[in-house]
């Protein structure tokens, strides 16, 4: 008990800082610079932009502001902890939640697989001692075969979330939950007073009694590009503030020997996660059912071709292309659902018209068209909230 208190002490003095949740929570904190934002909220001091901070830009060519506001800003990333820096050849810049790498080969920034690396250079045990932070698994499947397909790996490791709602719903919810966050590399795990993932650039938190730092499902994220820095991934001379208008001077080199070696993963323009649907089939057991309530959160995933022109629970034949169509195990037949995806707040109405061989959290299965006013079909799967309307 009393080294999981100390570490819990630890952990919410250095992991879970709490973060405001935008730019300009601080005030004159931070402000526009040209082609870019100055903040100085991690400056160490209490002088405001006086003490100095850090710049985030487009300087030189490399959008590293356009893509901290297309992620979510503050809110998702937490404020700049260095300047810009070179890691393993990649120009870089820490935030307290993720390292922006600039990718020259295909002209994008990305988010580095921390969480990976650390698995790679023995930090685990560290991790796990530290900050009580899983490590890192495989899934039986990936164990027991060939080497699966991305496709395939995405579908195995998303059914990890499935026995913590929050923390599932802290995932889907993030806008670009992939580019933020990544795959799972972790079950969900009961470490005392939170239950907690892994993920290749982050570790979502599940705290069992309501916390300051916590969301409205007492979820946090864990601050990965602050442990980079106590690992010694970041060089001395990048993480010293400097005003506002400092120009940018030769890019200091991290000394890999001393920490990380890191090995590039592009994530920006990854390809889409496509968790395979559960198909319903035409000829479908009765459904497992879960207990319906006025809304309920899960995915949403679709089905196509495999089915068109079979008959449905409800006797009608499967057109793909019609947008009404929906099969969900946890509302009768005939039902009309609002399905709000949970990134957008787009919604659509559909009617329940099968049943299918999937069960919670997968709590709608729409027709290619009706997916296809949703997201993209080659998305897959999306968090999504449904509820019935009259």
């Amino acid at each position: 008990m009393a080294r999981i208190l100390i570490a819990l002490a630890i952990t919410a003095s250095t992991t879970f800082t709490m973060l405001p949740t935008g730019a300009m929570a601080d005030g004159g904190a931070d402000f526009d610079v040209s082609a870019g934002h100055f903040f100085s909220q991690t400056n160490g001091t209490t002088q405001g932009p006086p003490g100095g901070g850090f710049v985030i830009s487009d300087a030189a060519g490399i959008p590293f502001w356009t893509f901290f506001q297309q992620e979510g800003g503050v809110a998702t990333l937490g404020y700049p902890i260095s300047q810009r820096f070179v890691w393993d050849g990649f120009v870089c810049q820490a935030t307290q939640r993720g390292i922006l790498q600039w990718n020259a080969a295909n002209q994008t920034v990305q988010l580095a697989n921390i969480f990976d690396y650390f698995a790679q250079n023995g930090k685990d045990g560290w991790l796990e001692s530290a900050r009580l932070a899983p490590p890192a698994q495989t899934t039986p499947e990936e164990a027991s075969g060939p080497p699966l397909s991305f496709v395939m790996l995405a579908h195995y490791r998303f059914r990890w979330l499935y026995s913590d709602s929050a923390i599932f719903h802290r995932y889907f919810s993030t806008p670009n939950y992939y580019a933020v966050y990544g795959l799972p590399t972790s079950p969900v795990v009961d470490l005392g007073a939170y239950q907690a993932v892994r993920f290749q650039r982050a570790v979502i938190y599940h705290w069992k009694t309501k916390m300051p730092w916590t969301d409205e499902n007492q979820t946090s994220v864990g601050l990965s590009g602050d442990l980079f820095r106590e690992v010694g991934g970041i060089p001395a001379e990048a993480i010293r503030p400097t005003p506002a208008n400092a120009p940018m001077v030769n890019l200091p080199v991290a000394d890999t020997s001393r920490a990380l070696v890191a090995t590039s993963a592009p994530v920006r323009h990854a390809p889409e996660i496509t968790a395979p649907a559960t198909q319903p089939s035409p000829a479908a057991a009765a459904p497992q059912t879960e207990p319906a309530s006025n809304s309920v959160t899960g995915v949403a995933t679709w089905y196509g071709s495999n089915f068109q022109g079979y008959r449905m629970a409800d006797g009608e034949v499967y057109n793909m292309y019609n947008a009404e169509f929906a099969a969900s195990n946890i509302y009768p037949l005939g039902t009309r659902l609002r399905v709000t995806r949970l990134v957008t707040g787009k919604s659509i109405v559909v009617r329940v018209t099968d049943h299918g061989a999937f069960r919670y959290p997968n709590v709608v299965d729409l027709s290619y068209a009706a997916f296809s006013q949703l997201a993209s079909p080659s998305t897959g799967v999306i968090g999504v909230r449904v509820e019935p309307v009259s």
